[in-house]
Protein backbone atom coordinates (compact mmCIF):
# COMPACT_ATOMS: atom_id res chain seq x y z
CA UNK A 1 0.00 0.00 0.00
CA UNK A 2 2.75 2.10 0.34
CA UNK A 3 3.71 1.77 -2.85
CA UNK A 4 0.75 2.92 -4.26
CA UNK A 5 0.17 5.65 -2.03
CA UNK A 6 3.67 6.67 -3.32
CA UNK A 7 3.07 6.50 -6.81
CA UNK A 8 -0.76 8.22 -6.05
CA UNK A 9 1.48 11.60 -4.14
CA UNK A 10 4.02 11.68 -6.58
CA UNK A 11 1.24 12.12 -9.30
CA UNK A 12 0.14 15.48 -7.80
CA UNK A 13 3.18 16.43 -6.56
CA UNK A 14 4.99 17.25 -3.53
CA UNK A 15 6.73 20.45 -1.76
CA UNK A 16 10.53 20.73 -2.83
CA UNK A 17 11.45 18.13 0.05
CA UNK A 18 9.25 15.25 -1.69
CA UNK A 19 7.79 14.38 1.62
CA UNK A 20 4.45 16.47 1.17
CA UNK A 21 1.46 17.11 -0.76
CA UNK A 22 0.63 21.09 -1.32
CA UNK A 23 -2.52 21.78 0.25
CA UNK A 24 -3.93 23.06 -2.68
CA UNK A 25 -3.66 19.85 -4.20
CA UNK A 26 -5.19 17.31 -1.81
CA UNK A 27 -8.19 17.75 -3.71
CA UNK A 28 -6.20 16.13 -6.55
CA UNK A 29 -4.78 13.26 -4.49
CA UNK A 30 -8.29 12.39 -2.95
CA UNK A 31 -9.87 12.70 -6.82
CA UNK A 32 -6.94 9.68 -7.65
CA UNK A 33 -7.96 7.92 -5.01
CA UNK A 34 -11.66 7.78 -5.64
CA UNK A 35 -10.60 6.60 -9.06
CA UNK A 36 -8.27 3.83 -8.21
CA UNK A 37 -11.38 2.65 -5.94
CA UNK A 38 -14.08 2.93 -8.73
CA UNK A 39 -11.52 1.27 -10.74
CA UNK A 40 -11.10 -1.68 -8.24
CA UNK A 41 -14.63 -2.49 -8.89
CA UNK A 42 -14.88 -1.97 -12.40
CA UNK A 43 -12.09 -4.48 -12.08
CA UNK A 44 -13.71 -6.86 -9.90
CA UNK A 45 -14.24 -10.33 -11.40
CA UNK A 46 -16.96 -11.82 -11.79
CA UNK A 47 -15.75 -15.19 -13.03
CA UNK A 48 -19.18 -17.56 -11.60
CA UNK A 49 -21.68 -20.30 -13.16
CA UNK A 50 -24.30 -17.66 -13.19
CA UNK A 51 -27.33 -16.79 -15.31
CA UNK A 52 -27.71 -13.75 -17.65
CA UNK A 53 -29.85 -12.44 -15.17
CA UNK A 54 -26.91 -12.90 -12.44
CA UNK A 55 -24.66 -11.36 -14.43
CA UNK A 56 -26.94 -8.55 -15.22
CA UNK A 57 -27.50 -8.22 -11.36
CA UNK A 58 -23.94 -8.35 -10.40
CA UNK A 59 -23.01 -5.29 -12.92
CA UNK A 60 -25.92 -3.11 -11.93
CA UNK A 61 -24.24 -3.89 -8.31
CA UNK A 62 -20.91 -2.54 -9.51
CA UNK A 63 -23.01 0.48 -11.14
CA UNK A 64 -24.27 1.46 -7.74
CA UNK A 65 -21.01 1.10 -5.82
CA UNK A 66 -19.42 3.39 -7.93
CA UNK A 67 -22.04 5.81 -7.69
CA UNK A 68 -22.38 5.93 -4.00
CA UNK A 69 -18.26 6.43 -3.98
CA UNK A 70 -18.66 9.50 -6.43
CA UNK A 71 -21.54 10.62 -4.86
CA UNK A 72 -19.63 10.40 -0.99
CA UNK A 73 -16.73 11.95 -2.64
CA UNK A 74 -18.47 15.10 -4.26
CA UNK A 75 -19.94 15.06 -0.24
CA UNK A 76 -16.57 15.78 1.51
CA UNK A 77 -15.60 18.30 -1.46
CA UNK A 78 -18.51 20.51 -1.21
Amino acid sequence: MKEKTKELVNKVGTDTSGKWVYYDRLDDLIQLVVNECIDSVNEAKMTFGGTTYDYDLANATKAVCIKSIQDKFNEVVQ
